[in-house]
């Protein structure tokens, strides 16, 4: 009696070669099909090595049922199926080696992280890594980027309940958005008017020294002073420009509601992450390799686009912009730093210990930390990744269209999400690379039953 006809799994020390599928040349025949009535499945005896037989039996979905047993030798009957029935026996040769390797392995419940992926590492390199150099495999095939952007309304309200923690999170995130906003400018302000104020230089060198002697400085403080009042005035104008967009954005009329919404992303998301950790100091940050660089690609490829249209002035403008802020930037952070190093060094060097001792060293050390700012720097990549294209470059237009995205997603986080107004105000304060990778990406599961679906463990 021939066994019940079930899904392609050879036995476990089964190995049948996928690349039999593809040979050309006929070495057997097969009988004529079973099952002539139309109601009927196809079926082809395949023969094999040592009088072992294998039933091929067409699927209704298109795919191929085996039955029977497989013999210890690679099958040698794939040369001789009829064409109709080629794609579905190419696609279940190809799943066969993995199905059999998957029939080992323990359940996915039973291991534990690092084997797991251990497992899924080796089962993708059983699979692909020794495939010719032409065959480029589809790992990402699940993976899809939404054209939308992730604007519908339900995506959006996943940002606050996601799960159950999710809300304490982003309270607390961003509470501690604003409480450093607000702590980092007492601080840097005190420090500042403390400096400017003071009736004596403090000791070491200064790089402005070597352009102004410090006897021909009109301060009483000196270089010391001069560098914190650059800092003072650097830290005022963020915040005066985070107030007139805010002002802007509540007082703009109907027909500049484009650029309200422009406004507002941009204090939540480019302004608010530079309040945690605004200092002078920061300015180093664009003398970073890979910032330097990535600022240097953008520089040429705006003066470029300047260029072609023959906008010389703007070409010429934009190169002299770009290598005089850089000395600028070396100029006063590297000065910045040297003032509130010595400065903090006297706060450390004291034998008692006071709140204001620990204050001023905690403070200067989370500034020295986010010179560059991680979430600023990641967000920045994740936008050039999405926005920027193949080439890896924000030309002017993508990044018209780069503000167009948050401008809109200001929006309907605010109007049409359903939140309310203070859940949206805590989504986009604590917004960050994570949740935009979770309004842009799509994860689509695969069938139940497919080889690559085996692949991962449960």
């Amino acid at each position: 009696m021939a066994p019940p006809a079930q899904r392609a799994s050879p036995p476990r020390n089964a190995t049948v070669h996928a690349d039999l599928a593809k040979r050309g040349r006929p070495r057997q025949t097969v009988a004529e099909p079973r099952g002539a009535a139309a109601d009927e499945p196809m079926e082809w005896p395949l023969p094999g090595w040592g009088g072992h037989t294998t039933i091929a039996t067409e699927a209704a979905d298109g795919g191929l049922l085996l039955s029977g047993t497989v013999s210890e030798h690679p099958l040698d009957a794939m040369d001789v199926l009829p064409e109709e029935v080629k794609g579905a026996a190419d696609r279940v040769w190809d799943s066969i080696e993995t199905t059999v390797s998957m029939s080992r392995t323990p359940s996915g419940r039973t291991m534990s992280a690092d084997e797991k992926e251990e497992y899924r590492f080796t089962a993708l390199w059983r699979k692909f890594g020794h495939s010719s150099e032409e065959f480029a495999p589809e790992l990402l095939e699940n993976l899809r980027l939404r054209t939308d952007g992730g604007l519908d309304k339900h995506r959006l309200r996943r940002l606050w309940n996601e799960d159950r923690h999710t809300p304490v999170v982003r309270c607390v995130s961003s509470m501690m958005v604003c409480a450093m906003a607000i702590f980092n400018f007492a601080y840097t302000a005190k420090l500042d008017l403390d400096t400017i104020l003071s009736d004596r230089t403090l000791d070491g060198f200064h790089i402005l020294n070597t352009v102004v002697p410090e006897n021909d400085i009109p301060m009483a403080s000196g270089a010391a002073g001069v560098t914190m009042l650059m800092e003072l005035l650097l830290i005022g104008y963020l915040y005066t420009e985070i107030i007139c967009m805010l002002m802007a954005a509540i007082l703009c009329p109907g027909n500049g509601e484009g650029l309200r919404w422009r406004y507002v992303s941009m204090v939540f998301w480019q302004k608010l992450p530079h309040l945690t950790t605004a200092s002078a100091m920061r300015s180093l940050s664009r003398l970073h390799p890979d910032v330097f660089l990535h600022d240097l690609s953008n520089c040429f490829e705006a003066v470029g686009e300047n260029y072609k249209a023959r906008h010389m002035g703007y070409a010429v403008r934009d190169l002299l912009l770009f290598a005089c802020s850089r000395s600028f930037f070396l100029w006063i952070g590297l000065e910045v730093f040297l003032v509130k190093f010595r400065v903090a060094s006297q706060m450390v060097n004291e034998s008692s210990v006071t709140m204001e001792n620990v204050a001023v060293a905690s403070m200067f050390l989370f500034q020295l930390l986010g010179i560059v700012n991680l979430k600023t720097f990641i967000g920045g990549r994740l936008d050039l990744f999405v926005f920027g294209g193949a080439d890896a470059v924000l030309t002017k237009t993508e990044a018209g269209l780069q503000d167009f995205y948050y401008a809109f997603l200001a929006k309907r986080l605010w109007r049409s999400s359903g939140l309310g107004r203070w859940r949206a105000f805590v989504v986009m304060t604590s917004f960050t690379d994570k949740d935009f990778q979770r309004l842009m990406l799509d994860e689509v599961a695969r069938p139940r039953g497919s080889a690559k679906a085996r692949m991962a463990p449960p």
